[in-house]
């Protein structure tokens, strides 16, 4: 894990040089964004910066707050999302297409106050119960996407993309009274679901598929 640490610690450096050398040099042209967004189990938004280098270079840094509840599975979580985007436009002035690279990190822990279980690797068949647990569960998430933007007026704009990539997530628990357990889980051999990520004691690599509409406005 501490790889992808580092390698989101250089996006959001480059996100950070990028704007202030753009800046110095008067090039620089900023906006503002806002999407909703699914941030672990709740609603959110998710305003973002951008800045344009040039043009056909741009970067995006977004964070992501949840705003409301979907699921009442753990008695405290804390989530957000910090994530930043390096794009770039196909044909400049040509609707504006462009691909990207995202990378991502959701920061997120979970309370459970009651008894649980958890194993330590997916589709275990033993695992541990416990009495109560602090639950770390990270998500790293790197992803390319193909989007466009599409002007609305003079300043505002709607940016729509689509990207698939990977998601990381690494899982650790801090439980107490914890005692081995056998588990037997019905499994449906037609359409088989994949255990929550956050159930195993350990880190785990899936598919992503992304979809991204944001509002823009044009502050220069």
């Amino acid at each position: 894990m501490m790889k992808s640490y580092r390698l989101l610690s250089c996006v959001l450096f480059l996100a950070l040089t990028g704007n202030l050398s753009a800046g110095a040099q008067g090039l620089s042209k900023w906006s503002v964004t806002l999407t909703p967004t699914i941030l672990s189990y709740s609603v959110g938004v998710q305003p973002g910066v951008e800045v344009a280098l040039g043009s056909r270079w741009a970067i995006l840094t977004e964070a992501g707050i949840p705003v409301k509840s979907l699921a009442e599975r753990f008695d405290e979580r804390t989530a957000f999302r910090l994530s930043s985007q390096l794009k770039w436009t196909i044909r400049p002035g040509v609707r504006d297409a462009y691909l990207s690279f995202q990378a991502g990190r959701v920061f997120r822990t979970f309370t459970e106050n009651g008894p649980g279980n958890f194993t330590e690797r997916l589709y275990a068949d033993t695992g541990y119960r416990y009495s109560s647990a602090r639950i770390h569960s990270p998500i790293t998430t790197l992803t390319l996407f193909y989007g466009a933007n599409r002007p609305v007026g003079e300043r505002f704009f709607i940016d729509m993309a689509a990207g698939m990539g990977a998601r990381v997530i690494a899982t650790s628990y801090d439980a107490t009274g914890v005692q081995p357990i056998s588990i037997q889980k019905p499994r449906d051999k037609i359409f088989p679901a994949p255990d929550p990520a956050e159930s195993c004691n350990c880190t785990v690599t899936r598919f992503r598929f992304s979809v991204a509409v944001r509002v823009g406005y044009r502050l220069r």
